[in-house]
Order: structure tokens, then sequence, then C-alpha cells
């Protein structure tokens, strides 16, 4: 396979980087339980690796942001809204609270993504349905050092 890519993206064999996989700094976790917010409630708040520092919950649609922040903030958690359908000083406000610790959790579209510094989030959770492909890149850059 690595040839076949290496091929096809015109990469000498003296360009390709080959490191270990396993990334200490990396954890994922997977929850097949059907009552997904009570899940990922769960998680935030009871997961030693999830209770303290920054956490974006990416949504695909707005609506979903909007729900989900309101039944975080609900049971007490640190958490607030990010979509393109806020007003400017909205955005502005929650990234500047998100980036001085005020507030721990933004539940959010990927235009969060493109307002936020890659190395500032220290979890990711994609929430809800696929996610869409441009979200490879920014979890690769977030985990990249």
């Amino acid at each position: 396979m690595e040839k076949d890519i290496c091929l096809s993206l015109g990469i000498p064999a003296a360009g390709v980087v080959r490191v270990n996989l396993m990334r200490p700094n990396l954890r994922i976790t997977v929850s097949a339980d059907p009552d997904r917010q009570n899940a990922l409630l769960d998680m935030l708040s009871k997961d030693p690796h999830f209770k303290e520092g920054s956490t974006i919950v990416y949504c695909s649609l707005r609506a979903q942001c909007d729900s989900i922040a309101q039944f975080l903030q609900q049971r007490t958690l640190s958490a607030e809204r990010y979509h393109a359908g806020r007003s400017t000083a909205e955005r502005t406000r929650v990234q500047r609270n998100f980036m001085t610790g005020k507030t721990r959790i933004v539940v959010a579209t990927v235009a969060f993504w493109y307002a936020s510094p890659p190395a500032l989030p220290r979890r990711i959770v994609p929430r809800v349905g696929k996610m869409p492909t441009i979200m490879f890149n920014p979890i690769l850059r977030l985990y990249g050092g």
C-alpha cells in the first residue's frame, strides 16, 4: 500500500517517513450506549481523562450543538455552543472563554476548528453521525505534538 500511495502522489522513497503508530498522548474511547447524551455526560464528568482540561464536542448540525450544550449546562458542566448561526460577538466570547479556561467544553460544528488554535484543545469528541472528511486533518494536527 505504501508503494501505491507514493506512486500516486509522486513521493520518492527517500521522502517516506515511518513512525510508530502508538501514541501515548492519544486516547480513543468508544461507547455503544444507546443513550448517547448520558454516555457523553458520563465520559465528560466521570472519566479521569475528561474531568479536567479543554474538550471540543463536534456535531454535524447547529441544532445538535444547541441541545447538547444545553443538556450539559443543565448538569452543571461548563459548556457553551459554537456555530455559524451565532453572532460574531457570541462566537468571539465563546472562543475567548474557551482559550482562557473559563469554559471547559465547547459543543461546536466544524466552524470552531477554523477559529481555534490547533494546540489548544486537549480532547475531541466527534459526537453525531459521520464527521466531514475535513475533520481528519485537524485531529491529526491536534495530536501531532
